[in-house]
């Protein structure tokens, strides 16, 4: 339950963080209203990307096994989301993340799953917290 809901809070922050980002990018060059962007990328984010719930959460399972410490696992989780949601917005596209639109969305979800890893790094370092026998606390 415990991968659950730091996947949770992984998925949420990146949609909002992400949703702010477009806001802003929408407002700099073109002048839209930056609410309106913002609250569809939110509200299609959610819908959109909650089939990436499941597999993040497997991901952090996986990097729990992984004999490394806990800076080192939460960078290896870190890549793995960035590639799961490059290939996921590939998916989605059909091929079209060589047009400029798609390229600078496929940026903003990267910027900021990076920024929700660096804010939830408390988070994620419990999560992978060994004690002084080695075994790990969340087990």
């Amino acid at each position: 339950m415990r991968y659950l809901s730091v996947s949770f809070k992984l998925w949420v922050g990146t949609t909002i963080i992400n949703a702010i980002i477009v806001a802003c990018w929408a407002f700099i060059n073109n002048g839209e209203p930056a609410s309106a962007v913002g609250f569809v990328v939110l509200f299609g984010g959610i819908f959109i990307s909650f089939p990436l719930l499941a597999p993040a959460t497997w991901l952090l399972k996986a990097a729990q096994a992984l004999p490394y410490s806990a800076t080192a696992k939460i960078v290896w989780v870190a890549c793995m989301l960035l590639l799961q949601n490059w290939l996921f917005l590939e998916l989605l596209s059909r091929g079209l993340l060589g047009s400029p639109i798609m390229d600078g969305f496929a940026s903003a979800v990267s910027l900021s799953l990076v920024i929700t890893v660096r804010l939830m790094r408390t988070s994620l370092y419990k999560l992978f917290a060994v004690d002084k026998n080695g075994l790990y606390e969340n087990t």
